[in-house]
């Protein structure tokens, strides 16, 4: 009968560690998917925060793009415009000496 109660006892023993080591498994699996759901968390915030960033800097390259037209808009017209003020200058010199030629053809002829 000594014999059953220290089979038993072994038993019992062994059946508490494999408790034992059973929980203290769990607890370690736990506190790792409890770290994962933090990492989660945090690469998820990084996430948003990367989307941001992205989403500034398109802002950024499209305003950069907006400029740019916007400069060479303006150099295209002031281009324009000193080419019409050179055409009008042209025909006003034109008109000038035209009309000195002709003043010194009039004053010829009487």
């Amino acid at each position: 009968m000594n014999i059953n109660r220290v089979q038993d006892l072994f038993q019992l023993q062994t059946e508490l560690v494999d408790m034992k080591v059973d929980m203290a498994v769990n607890k370690a699996i736990d506190r790792v998917l409890a770290g994962f759901a933090h990492l989660e968390k945090r690469f998820t915030s990084v996430e948003h925060r990367l989307i941001a960033v992205e989403t500034k800097l398109g802002m950024v390259n499209e305003t950069e793009k907006e400029i740019r037209a916007k400069v060479y808009d303006t150099e295209k017209q002031f281009r324009n415009n000193i080419i019409d003020y050179t055409f009008r200058a042209g025909w006003l010199l034109l008109g000038i000496v035209l009309t000195y030629v002709l003043y010194q053809f009039h004053a010829l002829i009487k």
